[in-house]
């Protein structure tokens, strides 16, 4: 998993793990600071919708809260939102 996503449940260790895939790229996200805002709110929307990579949505939604860019309550709702998936 990309932190800061944890597992939702114990023993759980990724959310999505794919065994087989065509390849994606995506910029160097650990290095968030060279994203604008726009790019890290694109990318976290392709990483749900499009990849299921919910690990990597998360990961620039915690960094555009940090940022100031989303309100800091959208973190806490995109987790509840995974948890809800994850049951």
């Amino acid at each position: 998993m990309i932190a800061p996503m944890m597992p939702i449940q114990k023993g759980q260790g990724g959310l999505r793990q794919i065994h087989e895939i065509d390849l994606f790229y995506v910029r160097n996200f650990a290095r968030a600071e060279l994203m604008s805002d726009e790019q890290l709110k694109h990318l976290a929307l392709l990483a749900h919708h499009c990849f299921k990579s919910f690990d990597l949505a998360y990961r620039c939604v915690f960094v555009l809260t940090q940022r100031g860019s989303l309100e800091i309550g959208v973190r806490e709702s995109y987790l509840d939102l995974m948890r809800s998936v994850a049951k």
